[in-house]
C-alpha cells in the first residue's frame, strides 16, 4: 500500500515544500483533515487508489489460494484418529 500511496501522492502533489509534505501524509494520515482543501482532497483520493489496490491484491490472493487448494486431497488429521472425530 505505501508504494501505491508514495507514487500516487508524487502524481498529485507537486511543488515547492511537496516532498516534505508527501513524506507527513504518508507518515501521518490524522493530518489529512488540517491540509488545505485541494490537497486533502488529493490525499484522500490517493489514499483511495492505494486501498482499492490493497483489496483487489487481496481478492487475487483469495482466488489463486483457492485454486492452488483444490487439488489438495481431503484426509483426517491425526488427532481424529486418535480420539475417533
Amino acid at each position: 500500500m505505501q508504494g501505491i500511496l508514495a507514487s500516487e501522492l508524487k502524481k498529485r502533489i507537486t511543488g515547492p515544500g511537496s516532498a516534505e509534505l508527501i513524506d507527513k501524509i504518508r507518515k501521518v494520515a490524522t493530518i489529512i483533515p488540517s491540509l488545505e482543501p485541494e490537497i486533502r482532497q488529493k490525499a484522500i483520493d490517493s489514499y483511495k487508489v492505494s486501498l482499492r489496490w490493497v483489496f483487489v491484491m487481496t481478492g487475487i490472493l483469495a482466488l489463486v489460494n483457492f485454486f492452488i487448494s483444490i487439488p489438495v486431497s481431503r484426509k483426517k488429521l491425526l488427532i481424529c484418529v486418535v480420539i475417533d472425530c
